[in-house]
């Protein structure tokens, strides 16, 4: 199992939010790798290859900053991006998809507890905590798979994770790819709604259709050929380079 397994078998929403986490940029200080979306791949990844018998931290690893787009800002001390109380946001999220959890083996509610205090026992705030407020979280029977979690929830790769890195990159590409041809065919068969990624903007997701509705004028005896990516990019390439910039969105557009 992997990040690929977790992502492939979620549900389409899920999979939106996931994919959606590329928007949310780090501070390089913590996180050199990138985009949240690339930490989650990696530390998912380290949580299969060092717990191979341990859902609840694989399952806490894919969850744990989901939340981090929703929470998205800047520090106005550093000028560098933050996400305060993104553990609370993937909290919510781990509530919500907790039939999915419990699907791929894992307790949600040790999940929820690695998720809502994975920042706390960070060293900088952990060493600085008092006593009283360790008490309940050290207390707690998932203590030792909290603290497990910690040493691979870290930024940076090395050379086989960056390798991999990009092979699941490339994959999501191509999920990408389907969601092109998934919304051509909802906007020329005026299926509602529009099956587009929670990520896109309104003002992208109109110009999607306007641009779509054009085309169908034009190319209404050419619509099968829009509906095969392949068929697309050989014949309308610009269309094609247009919808992955309107559908991307994220920082490869």
């Amino acid at each position: 199992m992997s990040f690929r397994d977790l992502y492939n078998q979620s549900p389409p929403e899920l999979k939106n939010i996931v994919l959606s986490q590329w928007k949310a940029k780090q501070n390089s200080k913590y996180h050199p790798e990138g985009n949240t979306l690339k930490h989650i791949i990696t530390v998912t990844n380290r949580a299969f290859k060092h717990f191979p018998d341990n859902p609840h931290i694989q399952l806490a690893a894919y969850f744990h900053d989901l939340g981090k787009l929703a929470t998205a800002g800047i520090n106005p001390k550093t000028g560098q991006p933050t996400a305060y109380g993104h553990e609370n946001e993937g909290v919510g999220l781990v509530d919500k998809y907790k039939s999915f959890i419990t699907k791929m083996g894992a307790n949600p509610d040790i999940v929820r507890y690695i998720v809502k205090n994975h920042m706390k026992i960070k060293p900088r705030t952990w060493d600085v905590m008092r006593q009283k407020k360790k008490d309940p979280i050290m207390n707690d029977p998932s203590f030792d798979d909290l603290m497990k979690f910690g040493d691979i929830d870290k930024g940076g790769l090395n050379l086989q994770e960056k390798m991999k890195l990009k092979d699941i990159l490339n994959e999501i590409a191509d999920y990408r790819d389907r969601m092109i041809t998934d919304i051509i065919n909802a906007v020329f068969k005026e299926v509602d709604p529009i099956p587009f990624p929670m990520y896109m903007e309104e003002e992208d997701k109109q110009a999607v259709v306007t641009l779509l509705s054009a085309y169908k004028k034009k190319y209404k005896d050419n619509i099968p050929n829009l509906l095969n990516k392949d068929a697309l990019v050989r014949t309308q390439p610009d269309l094609y380079r247009a919808l992955k910039s309107l559908i991307s969105k994220p920082e490869d557009r």
